[in-house]
């Protein structure tokens, strides 16, 4: 039996912070075309034009990963840092720097989620990453491509997993493992 267990579980947040970051470039090419016809700075013009350039290749990608193309979402990430840097360059350091946490959360957000099942806690992938103590779990079970943590503060974890990913991982022996580390948990969990 394993003494360990990883188990990736759906990102629910990706869908969400698609459309968000639809938004943002929309927001992001439409505010340097702005600046391109209102700029009375020719020393600027070349920043600012690759800004636009850099903000239509974002929203590109993000088009055509939203029609069925494949394209990691990281380049639309990486095409809204350098536009970040580029608003810098121009003077303009609020969007810039908005633009560039912005980017940086939707990094954060687009990680695979992975629960970990360690002999001692389960490490669930928040942010910041949460440990929950065996102690407090009242049952774990993975039947049917449906994970199931229950907690004895009677809050549920439920995850559809994917077919494949699911098909990884031996529901007898990983319902044994979690079993035998909710049934050998001390009464209190660490502080």
């Amino acid at each position: 039996m394993n003494k360990s267990y990883s188990i990736e579980i759906p990102n629910e947040r990706q869908p969400t912070y698609r459309i968000v970051l639809l938004i943002v470039s929309i927001i992001n090419l439409l505010a340097f075309i702005y600046l391109a016809l209102n700029t009375g700075s020719q020393n600027l013009l070349p920043v600012i034009y690759a800004g636009v350039a850099l903000s239509a290749t974002a929203l590109g990608t993000i088009l055509l990963k939203r029609f069925g193309k494949y394209l990691p979402d990281s380049w639309a990430a990486a095409a809204l840092i350098m536009s970040a840097i580029l608003w810098v360059l121009s003077g303009n350091y609020l969007p810039g720097f908005l633009l560039l946490i912005f980017a940086a959360l939707g990094i954060v957000a687009q990680r695979k989620p992975v629960i970990h099942f360690e002999s001692s806690y389960i490490r669930y992938p928040s942010f910041p990453e949460k440990r929950l103590h065996w102690a407090d779990v009242d049952f774990v079970m993975l039947k049917d491509d449906i994970l199931t943590i229950e907690m004895k503060s009677n809050h549920l974890l439920q995850f559809t997993l994917d077919k494949v990913l699911a098909s990884n991982t031996d529901a007898n022996q990983f319902n044994e493992f979690c079993a035998s580390c909710v049934s050998n948990a001390p009464s209190n969990s660490p502080a």
